[in-house]
């Protein structure tokens, strides 16, 4: 139903438009959120479906305030490419949207969420993308990955990609994740690791690791006895003591008494880039493009343009203010993001703690992308 001023309408579906230069704004409960482009409003089996026609290059603004913490201008231009070029590679694969705005593609929360520095960070990089013989390439990122680059097959099923390499990486140093420890009782470990397998567990060994060294396989023991991959015992210590409790595949463990000390470093899957390395390479001086090239090695920084297809499967025009966007990035008072209270949420969804948000400012960029809640 749609409410004016003299009558109620009932309506199939509708299309908000904003202003010449405005937003479109939501609110739901305590929760208001502006969108640059258009509203479109339906019925999807009983439920309301929200779809945000956006600019591309405001999508990759805001999706950069979101995904990465830093301030330093490198790094966040950076960001801004991997934002635009797995953007991009989703085009046309849900049919009448192409994105949804949480961590299943990435963090999109409109136009309040852009900030100065991001905006800049997208005009300078407009366009750009990474391509991988002539398709999108697959520009995964994690927060931290403890000094080492994690190879793609480590981490998921999947043949190994070329640009998906492990190796050394030493800019990822002094960070908050660069070596943790938690302790857990075992008897909670064996009952959560007992309901992700479906059986009653009473002890675990590590089986398999990768050459970097991360767990990659783990044999539980008890009722029955099985194989887990690394990934998946991680993800149930996530589940039952949060996001903290083993924060990469890349740790150890030791049985004290009736308890497990599990000992590791990084924060994340480890592949493709860190972000706390592309911060570390931003701090040494080194630009955007030498950042990429070291995360994303052989792959080529390229312009899209409307008709550089979709590409999912795995190896696979600027505004009036951009030149003025480009002349504040030196003087610009970016808002401080605390890493350290938003460390919990790991690297998407950080930058939650912007005290302010910044004005947004109309991006007149193409291709649009479309965004679903």
């Amino acid at each position: 139903y749609v409410y004016l001023p003299r009558r109620v309408v009932s309506v199939l579906g509708l299309r908000a438009e904003p202003g010449l230069g405005g937003t479109v704004a939501i609110s739901a409960g305590r929760t208001t959120r502006r969108y640059e482009g258009s509203l479109a409003i339906d019925d999807d089996r009983g439920r309301l479906r929200l779809v945000n026609t956006v600019p591309l290059e405001a999508y990759v603004a805001s999706v950069t305030a979101g995904e990465y913490p830093f301030q330093e201008i490198e790094g966040v231009k950076a960001q801004a490419v991997l934002a635009r070029t797995n953007a991009l590679r989703s085009r046309g694969e849900r049919g009448e949207y192409d994105l949804v705005d949480h961590t299943a593609d990435q963090v999109y929360h409109g136009a309040d969420r852009t900030t100065e520095i991001t905006r800049a960070a997208a005009v300078a990089t407009a366009g750009q993308v990474l391509v991988y013989n002539g398709r999108f390439a697959e520009t995964v990122y994690s927060s931290s990955n403890g000094g080492y680059i994690s190879a793609n097959e480590t981490a998921w099923r999947g043949a190994p990609v070329p640009y998906l390499r492990a190796r050394p990486d030493p800019y990822a140093r002094n960070t908050p994740h660069e070596r943790w420890q938690t302790t857990k009782p075992a008897g909670e470990v064996h009952r959560a690791l007992g309901r992700a397998a479906g059986f009653t567990v009473r002890s675990f060994e590590f089986t398999r690791r990768s050459a970097e060294g991360r767990v990659t396989e783990v044999r539980l023991s008890g009722s029955r006895n099985a194989p887990m991959s690394g990934s998946a015992f991680r993800a149930a210590m996530s589940r039952a003591f949060g996001i903290m409790a083993v924060r990469s595949t890349y740790f150890e463990v030791e049985r004290r008494g009736g308890s497990y000390v599990f000992s590791g470093q990084g924060f994340g899957h480890g592949v493709g880039m860190s972000q706390y390395g592309a911060r570390g390479q931003a701090q040494a001086g080194r630009h955007y493009e030498d950042i990429l090239a070291f995360y994303f090695e052989g792959t080529r920084l390229t312009e899209t343009r409307p008709s550089f297809g979709p590409e999912r499967p795995l190896l696979t025009g600027v505004d009036a203010d951009a030149d003025a966007l480009r002349a504040a990035v030196e003087s610009a008072e970016a808002p401080a993001v605390d890493t350290e209270a938003h460390a919990n949420e790991g690297p998407r969804g950080w930058a939650d703690g912007f005290d302010e948000p910044t004005a947004s400012l109309p991006f007149e960029g193409r291709p649009d992308r479309r965004i679903a809640w």
